[in-house]
């Protein structure tokens, strides 16, 4: 339209290909390993592509979900609503980069309140499971921090490991 910015994509290539970045989103959540700053992820065409469609019904099936157990558990309904509420807005506008992990910071409060609530009611009568589990996760999650602290150490080495890990950008090169 007229007066507006020419998109970088096409609006269809960038929504099937955020049904695929959700996935990625969910995946760096509950297990964070392969964190890139500049990542280069594949743009999907159509959702006839098997990872697309799959994607699509994972997200539907946990949407569904919170809205049919929303009078049954409220808390849980909402952290996963609120979830996607707050990453709604990055996803809905076209963007050059399709996946930057840093859109996580603010629905990842949401994820941990899930996650905690969760264990608490799954391990009702014995809460001291439950204590040991998110103990022994925070332990785990503290050591990939700080592993991670190796690469953000500088620019150079930063910028290396995403090199490394996303070979055909250029932006890594540049930077």
């Amino acid at each position: 339209t007229r007066g507006q910015k020419e998109s970088i994509m096409p609006r269809t290539t960038f929504l099937l290909t955020e049904i695929n970045v959700l996935r990625a989103y969910f995946r760096i959540l509950f297990l964070p390993m392969g964190q890139n700053i500049d990542h280069d992820h594949p743009l999907a065409k159509t959702l006839m592509d098997l990872k697309t469609f799959f994607s699509l019904l994972g997200l539907l099936s946990i949407f569904a979900a919170a809205i049919c157990r929303f009078k049954k558990n409220r808390l849980l309904s909402f952290c996963v609503l609120l979830f996607f509420l707050m990453l709604s807005v990055e996803l809905l506008i076209p963007q050059s980069d399709v996946i930057m992990e840093h859109r996580l910071y603010l629905p990842m409060a949401a994820f941990a309140v899930f996650l905690t609530a969760s264990l608490a009611g799954f391990f009702e009568k014995n809460i001291k499971i439950a204590f040991f589990i998110l103990s022994a996760a925070a332990l785990v999650f503290s050591g990939l921090v700080y592993q991670r602290n190796f690469v953000w150490k500088n620019e150079l080495t930063l910028w290396n490991d995403a090199v490394m890990k996303s070979p055909n950008k250029a932006r890594p090169y540049n930077n």
